[in-house]
């Protein structure tokens, strides 16, 4: 067995689609706009924060300013590259039956309150707690105007009421300091063509139930997966023991790290939120549960030739997708090509 976990990452990388040309075309122009946005190292958050100090203390209120953490040079944008949307494994099954997935999942709000426990308190939430009930209230009305904070106030937002307009100290600080990123983004095409953007995206092969993952092909390809994985663990299919259903949920191969990531290592499946995922169950750190899942996985995708088969899929989702959006298309990428020359 391998001594040391392999390098790992979340998706699959791949060779170059047709799309890419023009998606590489919106990721230059905004780290373009991203550069120009935060040529000041985020120092206009300090003073943003400053001018809610302010405003909150003529309204008869204390405000801490925040910590504004300064960005460093770089740090500003981060692009993964051309990823096939299909979760990672190692190539060497060998690795696969050492390290399952091989990384720890994105923290849920669960695992970030269990990581957050021992942080340092945040004055303004003591200073709020510290006040009457009604005076908590008149605060949060100072604080972001008086529609929203009513729409918190009353909880509007469990019956899913549409969020008001910012006002208050909040929407003064920003009039008075504007955010760079919010005026780059007037001047950037990204913004002009986002529909266009959002609907290119759509037909590429993101696994979260769009376009290109609604194609009668892509449900085939998945079907004989799940066929395939479902000999092994039968309960997690829709119908089954697992009470998420996730592989119903997620279609192929995704569906099985959302079960790793569903499953503790005693093998019991998370019947909760998924936001509130405990650490035990989300943290993918190689239990045999985990380990199990990952080399069926392995097994499937090979015995299905997945990964050529929905590569090829996508190349000819996109060749479809260019050949009836081409003029558009064109247009969005000399504007961005114009953008991306000039100053910006």
């Amino acid at each position: 067995m391998p001594a040391e976990m392999p390098e790992s990452r979340a998706w699959i990388e791949r060779p170059d689609l047709p799309l890419d040309y023009y998606a590489d075309l919106v990721v230059q122009a905004d780290l373009q706009m991203s550069s120009a946005a935060t040529a000041d190292n985020g120092a206009w958050e300090i003073e943003q924060e400053k001018a809610i100090a302010d405003c909150m203390k003529r309204n008869g209120f204390e405000y801490h300013p925040r910590q504004v953490e300064l960005l460093e040079e770089g740090d500003d944008v981060s692009y993964s590259g051309h990823r096939l949307w299909i979760p990672w494994l190692a190539d060497d099954i060998a690795d696969v039956e050492r390290w399952g997935y091989g990384y720890s999942y994105p923290e849920t709000t669960a695992t970030q309150a269990e990581a957050g426990a021992t942080a340092e308190p945040d004055p303004n939430e003591e200073y709020v707690a510290s006040l009457s009930s009604a005076a908590q209230d008149e605060y949060r009305r100072a604080l972001m105007g008086a529609d929203l904070a009513e729409y918190y106030i009353s909880e509007s937002y469990s019956s899913g009421a549409e969020i008001p307009e910012m006002g208050g100290c909040w929407a003064e600080a920003i009039d008075a300091v504007p955010s760079p990123v919010d005026l780059a983004m007037q001047t950037s095409p990204t913004t002009v063509y986002e529909g266009l953007i959002s609907d290119m995206r759509d037909h590429a092969g993101d696994p979260y139930g769009n376009a290109f993952s609604r194609r009668e092909e892509v449900d085939a390809l998945d079907g004989e997966w799940r066929e395939c994985f479902a000999e092994a663990f039968p309960s997690a299919l829709p119908g089954g023991d697992a009470p998420s259903g996730v592989l119903g949920m997620f279609g192929g191969p995704t569906g099985a790290r959302e079960l790793a990531f569903n499953t503790n290592a005693d093998g019991q499946i998370w019947d909760g939120p998924y936001e509130e995922i405990p650490m035990e169950y989300a943290s993918l750190t190689a239990t045999a549960r985990e380990v199990a899942i990952a080399v069926r996985d392995f097994e499937c995708r090979v015995e299905t030739n997945y990964v050529e088969r929905f590569l090829d899929l996508e190349r000819e989702a996109q060749e479809a997708y260019i050949g009836a959006h081409r003029a558009e298309l064109d247009e969005m990428a000399a504007a961005l090509q114009q953008y991306i020359g000039g100053s910006g």
